[in-house]
């Protein structure tokens, strides 16, 4: 492929991989158009363009969102030119187990990294496919194919990635297109993102060793662009494993049960303090660079540290192969029992037994009393009582999504104006509001049904319900509406504001009203005990609605997505503190 004049988009552009991918296209005389939330990051990875001789434009996206995507394309080929090849690089995760990672954090994590690489895909073929030409290089990870504990968000993202790449791919060969989507599978990177990353553990985070410079990765992307080679694994130990897992399935589960868990932490404890970027961005005022905080050992498998590990690594490897043989040979026998009828695997209860505690042949006629002690010990989990399940709790999850659409319908007010980005904004928080609206209708009637159960309450859930379902007539046309128009054409005395604007009034007064009266009504007739949520709840709220909790300081505006979004368009209008001042006035 001729570099010369060539253009190239790539996501998380900020730090790590991405950051290292710029400097590389650059240096082969791309021009890039770089796209992160970090805004400082941002700003150091164009200077570095800059100095290369290369033009760069620097656009804040957040890839989870898809109309931000398109709108950072289209902005790109209006001043870069076509878009000859799109990296799909950002990524974010929780580390912690799955028991502990909130609801809200693992939706967070596949928006980010995998919905991330399907919006990107999607808007650079729009503009590549009419010309029959492109390349589309999406990162993967060796944990798409092997998983690991700690990191199901990640590898569940990951394997998600593989799977669309396959099938889009496919795609693309069907119809004869000569533009080229390739993968390429990353291993363990000494990357900022394990300084950042969002975690439970007590102890800091680490790759899993052997651990690689991020320039070894942007080559390895570079070169596929290049090339437009269908898939890459980056690593010779990952080319093991991943072979490895296909010729023996089954025991990678085991080996990364064995060994991922403890070698994913350092000794070192998690800082009380420490950043975490899934929410957002923690280099918006300080630059990270490329490189984390592991450079004396990301030499891959010639770091000495990663050699004498070799004997120990060899020997939980043979423990997992022989894991996994045990554990077929019990399916196997299992399997076995089941197809001969054994009575001490498949035992049934006819008709004629009404007690329930005679056992019986496959002919009916009873079969020997005498137990087995795998039969005793099934007999005493039967007499166990099981437990209650704790009573789910949803005024909580009520609250936080009041609070949630309270900040949305309080900052759609800053982006009314007749500017293309300010229609382009209004519709998308139009749509964001819309959709938070719908989903909060679920909750709105379990809170509803509880109320009405308690006698002193019972005229505050009347008042719910009743003006439920005013408002959802209303919102179902408001949401029909909104799929007809484009957001780009919505403006004040359009038809959609018609609906919108008078819909909106309704609800704040009615959020306002139940976070103010209901709700705390509702705290005060309900023990604490059936409040047990309320702590992730809180976290919940902080991270989306901290314009409701009056949050101050000069970072104020990271903290809630709306806001910088928002604060991002004006300041592309060199507009940033007229957006400031309303915001706050707000």
């Amino acid at each position: 492929m001729d570099s010369v004049h060539k253009v190239v988009v790539i996501t998380g552009a900020s730090a790590g991989v991405g950051r290292e991918t710029v400097r590389i296209f650059a240096e082969n005389g791309y021009d890039v158009a770089l796209l992160a939330r970090g805004k400082e990051g941002l700003r150091a990875s164009a200077r570095e363009v800059e100095a290369l001789g290369r033009r760069c434009l620097a656009i804040p996206t957040d890839v989870s969102d898809f109309a931000q995507v398109d709108h950072a394309a289209a902005r790109t080929e209006l001043e870069l030119g076509p878009i000859d090849v799109w990296v799909n690089d950002a990524m974010t995760t929780v580390f912690s187990p799955l028991r502990d990672v909130a609801p809200e954090d693992f939706e967070r994590a596949l928006r980010v990294t995998f919905l991330g690489q399907v919006w990107g895909t999607k808007v650079a073929l729009a503009r590549m496919r009419p010309r029959d030409a492109g390349a589309i290089v999406n990162v993967g990870s060796a944990l798409s194919f092997v998983g690991i504990p700690l990191q199901a968000a990640y590898c569940a993202s990951k394997f998600a990635c593989r799977g669309f790449f396959e099938s889009t791919r496919a795609e693309l060969l069907h119809d004869g297109s000569h533009v080229r989507l390739s993968m390429v599978h990353l291993p363990a990177m000494n990357t900022p993102q394990f300084d950042w990353c969002e975690t439970t553990m007590e102890k800091q985070p680490q790759p899993v060793p052997p651990i690689y410079q991020p320039e070894i990765a942007a080559r390895a992307i570079f070169d596929t662009a290049v090339d437009g080679r269908r898939s890459r694994i980056v690593g010779s130990w990952n080319k093991m494993l991943v072979v490895m897992d296909q010729l023996l399935p089954g025991v990678g589960n085991h080996f990364a049960s064995l060994a991922a868990w403890n070698g994913q932490m350092t000794k070192n404890d998690v800082q009380v303090n420490r950043p975490s970027n899934l929410w957002t961005a923690v280099d918006s005022d300080v630059d990270y660079g490329g490189h984390g905080i592991f450079d004396k050992r990301a030499r891959g498998m010639k770091d000495p540290s990663f050699l004498i590990t070799l004997p120990k690594i060899a020997v939980t490897y043979i423990r997992a192969c022989e894991l996994t043989i045990r554990e077929t040979i019990d399916v196997r026998k299992r399997n076995k029992a089941r197809l001969n009828g054994d009575a001490t695997i498949h035992v049934g209860v006819r008709g004629g037994n009404p007690q329930g505690n005679e056992r019986i042949d496959e002919e009916g006629s009873p079969l020997s009393t005498t137990t087995t002690e795998g039969d005793n010990s099934r007999q005493q989990l039967r007499d166990v009582p099981a437990a209650s399940k704790p009573e789910k709790n949803s005024l909580d999850v009520f609250e936080a999504e009041n609070v949630r659409l309270l900040g949305l319908i309080e900052g759609i007010a800053v982006c009314r104006g007749s500017s293309v980005e300010e229609r382009y904004e209004y519709g998308n928080l139009a749509k964001e509001i819309l959709r938070h609206l719908a989903i909060r209708q679920s909750s709105l009637v379990d809170v509803s049904a509880v109320m009405s159960t308690l006698p002193n309450l019972a005229h505050l859930s009347s008042r719910i319900m009743e003006r439920a379902t005013e408002l959802l007539l209303s919102i179902d046309e408001a949401t029909k509406l909104a799929r007809e128009v484009q957001p780009v054409a919505l403006n004040v005395g359009q038809d959609f504001d018609g609906s919108f604007v008078p819909l909106i009034g309704a609800v704040k007064d009615e959020i306002v009203w139940e976070l103010t009266s209901a709700i705390p009504a509702f705290r005060e007739a309900t023990s604490t005990e059936k409040l047990e949520g309320r702590l992730r709840t809180a976290r919940y709220v902080r991270r989306h609605a901290p314009t409701y909790l009056n949050s101050k300081g000069p970072r104020w505006y990271e903290h809630a997505p709306v806001v910088s979004r928002l604060l991002t368009i004006y300041e592309h209008m060199n507009d940033y503190p007229r957006a400031s001042r309303e915001w706050r006035s707000s």
